[in-house]
């Protein structure tokens, strides 16, 4: 956790930050200015009795405080302005609720004299904020399909499976304005679905009462966090309705004043003027703006006190970090607070069409210059060449942090529709810690935390009430095909995001044209948090009519006496047999295997597939990024499962078989858990004709093997023979996951074995041969050969090294590569 420095509310404003007079003593004529007066308060805070958050009540209490302590701490400063103003002496005052203060416009004399009044804590100037501009912008197409691949990055895919898209959630951005009528933006917006124009718009400048951009910014940010048009998604949160304010750089040279972004966070927190209501309280504000380097000092204070009220009010905030990357300590301000690990919440850029997803060499780097030494920015996302909703009505393509910072703000409004009692704290906190740790392992100042995963971001959400089921994986009876014409069983693996429920009955529908669901409702016992149980089967019949490779949509829903939650999944008729998974599990170890010749498949590994992982014990944490199956015969023939040129995703060279659908036999033939599976490399770019049929053991107890035996029966079906055929099995342990840099790795000859141990715990892991010895062992450091992205002809090398480098004993990051072979196999031969 980062270790922040906590100020108090008296010292928010310090005279050392800015001193009024520095610019009001070098006035040489009697123009006006406006300068903005923070007062002192009598009672700092949100009293005791008042809990922030975003429910009615809670509202309520905090912005009637918040206004009942202005009206008390400003009421002296008041009355001699309104003097002042009756003499003549000042053209106008406005006081502000959201923080403690006073906005006064008058001749500097005049100012300089209020400045002196004891219930003045400090006086700063109405200065211009900084647009965080875009370092580039080009014209991009209307796309009729699909959606943009930054959002695949953050995972927003997975979460509208859920049904999670923002829906019945609001979004706000204080930019440049928005373009309302843009075709992917005009639907949303909460003014043309009921919502007062006052409450839904904002215009300090020009008054229009309907949205409009005269620079574009702001309707780029705004579609990155819910645009879409027809098939074409650009948008995070495309269910999601949003509300804005025009408070930046309006284009034309017009920029806008602190003054008019506390005006904004005012009305934010409450829009329609009613503290009793939260509909019209947006659930998240994007702040593609900032203070520019060198123009205020570090570390200022001037919106801190604006922004911890709108998020007790219930808003969460994100800003952009900045684009004056990639030197260090140039994160912009209020991003570069650090009074507490979620405030200000920063959010850098990555380049996420490019293999590793690197850091963008524009986006701000930390340490915060509040300290020079606290991690900054919080997260990082997509933010190069992000195509977005134009101010034209089409679309353009720009790079930036500011194009980074709604897709964070986006993943807040699912996360608030998952759960919408969530607070800005438990939402941040959440993006935080399922974030994809890149770069340095850990925190660092050039990714944060890691790229946000809205997906794995639910597991570290306060569950909602009730039952939120996800089905996590689909079996059909037989040969797992639904063919046309075709009565099959359906079972789904169902896992709980909710809180715990009893008694809870599951039912199965299906509006399709030709579907029909022959059974009726099942029950489920309980369901724990994160509970994941088998219910099935449902009778099911596709009528000849329906076309293969159709997408058939079946609705799922859990309900019990306490309500009832839906969740969507598709099945495809008669389509290719889709990867699976099945898990062994006894009192010592867990591993799960797949048909498409790969183990572990945990969620942080290479290929998340629903699987358990590898742990032991079994509730331990996963140790197993990839692990797979090689086969190659030469450098050009390749096929395998392990991670590819791309670090971050496999190399899917093996196809489901048909009947060899993974499954797990108790008891079994040979063991008390039998597990089967078969595949073919026929996805490979160059397959050797190879059908595998994996079978693999294990045991309930300790004896007689307290481990996972897998036996791989290799048949060549090529109609050819193949020649020195080498197969290899590819371990990436980190023990645990995402942390193994204090690993070493070795090789016990006699043994066949090779290892990966933790030095920190003294767990070991790794890979035996057992029915022949193996040619081959590479230890390979992951700095060096993984991490870049590891090529066939790199793992053919390695397969075919002998005994080169068969240990690491520094302390690192290792997986290793134990290989048999060669084997020379006439067709229809199987070794």
């Amino acid at each position: 956790m980062k270790k922040g420095h906590l100020i108090p509310f008296v010292q928010l404003f310090l005279p050392s930050i800015f001193v009024f007079s520095s610019f009001i003593l070098a006035a040489t004529e009697a123009v006006a200015e406006t300068a903005l007066f923070h007062l002192v308060s009598a009672n700092p805070g949100l009293p005791a009795g008042i809990k922030p958050g975003n429910k009615p009540a809670a509202h309520e209490a905090v912005i009637e405080h918040l206004q009942l302590q202005a009206t008390n701490d400003q009421a002296g400063f008041a009355a001699e302005l309104e003097a002042l103003k009756a003499q003549g002496k000042i053209e106008s005052y406005h006081r502000f609720w959201i923080a403690n203060v006073v906005s006064v416009t008058a001749e500097s004399a005049v100012l300089n004299e209020l400045a002196r009044r004891t219930d003045v804590q400090e006086v700063f100037e109405d200065l211009p904020i900084g647009l965080i501009a875009p370092v580039s912008t080009w014209e991009a197409d209307i796309v009729t399909s699909g959606h943009e691949p930054g959002l695949s990055v953050v995972r927003a895919p997975e979460a509208w499976s859920l049904g999670l898209d923002g829906n019945g959630r609001l979004v706000c951005s204080f930019d440049t304005g928005v373009y309302g009528d843009h075709p992917a933006l005009m639907a949303k917006y909460r003014g043309n679905n009921g919502g007062d124009a006052a409450s839904c718009w904002f215009d300090p400048y020009t008054n229009t009462s309907y949205p409009q951009d005269s620079h574009g910014h702001g309707t780029h940010t705004m579609g990155i966090m819910v645009g879409s048009a027809d098939e074409d998604t650009v948008g995070v949160a495309p269910g999601a309705e949003w509300i804005a304010a025009g408070v930046v750089d309006r284009g034309g040279g017009i920029q806008r004043s602190i003054t008019d972004i506390l005006a904004a966070f005012e009305w934010a927190a409450d829009p329609d003027g009613d503290p009793s209501t939260v509909d019209d309280v947006p659930d998240v504000i994007n702040n593609s703006w900032g203070i520019p380097l060198g123009y205020y000092p570090a570390c200022d204070q001037t919106f801190w006190q604006a922004i911890d009220n709108v998020e007790a009010a219930g808003v969460i905030c994100f800003f952009a970090a900045g684009n004056e990357g990639p030197n260090q300590s140039t994160i912009r301000t209020p991003a570069d607070r650090i009074a507490s690990d979620f405030n200000c919440f920063s959010v850098g850029a990555v380049d996420g069409e490019a293999d590793g997803w690197p850091v963008a060499g524009f986006s701000s780097r930390g340490p915060s210059g509040c300290d020079s030494l606290t991690i900054k920015p919080e997260v990082t996302a997509p933010g190069v060449a992000i195509r977005s909703t134009s101010r034209t009505g089409d679309y353009v393509n720009m790079s930036g942090t500011s194009m980074a910072t709604p897709h964070v703000a986006g993943a807040a409004a699912i996360l608030r529709q998952f759960n919408p009692e969530a607070t800005p704290s438990q939402i941040k906190q959440a993006l935080m810690y399922s974030a994809e740790d890149l770069g340095q392992p850990g925190e660092d100042n050039d990714y944060g935390w890691g790229v946000i995963n809205i997906r794995r971001a639910l597991y570290f959400m306060p569950p909602p009430e009730g039952v939120f089921p996800a089905v996590v994986s689909v079996d059909i009876s037989g040969d797992h095909i639904a063919d046309p014409g075709e009565q099959f069983d359906l079972s789904l693996k169902v896992e709980n995001l909710g809180r715990p429920s009893r008694d809870l009955v599951a039912s199965l529908d299906c509006s399709f044209p030709g579907v029909t669901v022959l059974s009726g409702a099942l029950p489920i016992a309980y369901m724990d948090h994160l509970d994941t149980v088998m219910v099935g089967d449902w009778t099911v019949f596709f009528d000849h009519g329906i076309s293969i490779g159709e997408r058939i949509p079946f609705d799922l829903t859990l309900s019990n006496v306490d309500g009832e939650r839906q969740t969507r999944f598709y099945v495809m008729a008669g389509g290719a047999i889709e990867p699976g998974v099945a898990t062994h599990a006894n009192g010592f170890v867990t591993m799960s295997f797949s048909n498409i010749g790969q183990f572990g498949l945990g969620l942080d590994s290479a290929n998340p597939l629903d699987g358990e992982g590898f742990r032991y014990p079994p509730g331990g944490p996963d140790f197993l990024r990839n692990g797979a199956l090689l086969l190659a015969t030469d450098s050009y023939h390749v096929s395998d499962g392990a991670v590819s040129d791309d670090p971050f995703s496999t190399d899917d060279d093996f196809a489901p078989a048909i009947g060899g659908y993974p499954r797990v036999f108790q008891p079994g033939d040979y063991s008390d858990q039998d597990g089967f599976a078969a595949y073919s490399d026929s996805a490979a770019e160059n397959p050797l004709g190879i059908m595998v049929t994996q079978r693999s053991f294990c045991w309930l107890g300790p004896d007689p093997y307290p481990f996972v035996t897998v036996e791989f029966a290799l048949k060549n079906i090529s109609g050819v023979t193949i020649q020195s055929l080498y197969a290899g099995i590819f371990c990436d342990w980190d023990l645990p996951l995402s942390s193994g840099n204090d690993d070493i790795v070795g090789y016990v000859d006699y043994e066949s074995l090779g290892y990966v141990t933790d030095l920190s715990t003294g767990v070991s892991v790794g890979v035996r041969a057992i029915t022949s010895h193996a040619s081959s062992y590479a230890a390979i450091g992951n700095s060096d050969l993984i991490d870049d992205g590891f090529s066939d002809s790199e793992k053919y090398s390695l397969m075919t090294s002998g005994f080169e480098n068969i240990s690491y004993l520094e302390p690192g990051n290792y997986s290793h590569l134990l290989t048999c072979g060669p084997y020379d196999m006439s067709p229809g031969e199987t070794e």
